[in-house]
């Protein structure tokens, strides 16, 4: 692998993984499926909207300046 800069294989690895924040959120919500406080369906429904609400919000400016 001489070709391979570290610094981008890093700046790659660190854009895949989740915040802190979030990585903390699903792992509450992990934990709260695990000792069974809620459902994991539940969990698992909770975590998707979560994720797909983020990718909404992330987006959304970008379609109103393209509609502009």
């Amino acid at each position: 692998m001489p070709d391979v800069d570290v610094g981008s294989v890093v700046r790659v690895a660190r854009s895949s993984l989740p915040t802190p924040r979030r990585a903390l959120y699903y792992g509450g919500l992990a934990s709260l499926a695990a000792f069974s406080v809620i459902d994991w369906p539940v969990a698992v429904a909770i975590g998707i909207g979560t994720e797909i609400a983020r990718r909404e919000a992330i987006h959304q400016p970008q379609r109103r300046a393209i509609e502009a």
